[in-house]
């Protein structure tokens, strides 16, 4: 048996790969949002140093703060998405990127009916929210990593037999 062989593998049959606003791709990709980022925060540091040579420097930097602020948030907010894979999840909730492999998920919880979005809770016993997978997703994900454990458990509890 390999190092790669006791990775719990979740059977992912039947689900998107990935989860996106409305099902459509987002209008950055990630390293698009990454230029963008990098272009607001150029254009921002040289209107800056324009606006120190000014009489209004601070009306000025306080704009500059602002367009740069919308600049980040607006590449966030394009940046929501939830990968599935056979061996992880891939979830990129408001820009920050978090990769969990299942072993690490302890609980799915679906998407509320007041519109609170689904999450996976964690065996260090933070949350990962789940932007964009509907409730019949999570409900189905959930009993396929049920059945990945329960086929762990008794692949591992076969090999312990065979081996002893």
């Amino acid at each position: 048996m390999g190092a790669g062989d006791d990775e719990l593998r979740v059977d992912t049959t039947g689900l998107r790969a990935a989860y996106l606003a409305e099902g459509r791709e987002p209008l950055l990709s990630p390293g698009g949002a990454r230029a963008l980022r990098g272009l607001v925060v150029a254009v921002a540091a040289v209107l800056g140093l324009a606006a120190l040579r000014g009489a209004d420097a601070v009306a000025h930097l306080v704009g500059v703060g602002a367009f740069g602020l919308g600049g980040e948030l607006l590449a966030r907010a394009l940046d929501r998405t939830t990968r599935i894979t056979p061996t992880h999840l891939d979830v990129r909730p408001a820009g920050r990127r978090r990769v969990v492999a299942w072993d690490d998920v302890r609980e799915l919880v679906p998407p509320g009916r007041l519109g609170d979005g689904g999450h996976a809770l964690l065996a260090d016993g933070t949350a990962v929210p789940l932007p964009h997978v509907p409730r019949e997703d999570v409900e189905r994900l959930t009993a396929a990593l049920a059945a990945a454990r329960e086929e762990h458990r008794t692949g591992a509890a076969d090999g312990e037999a065979a081996g002893g």
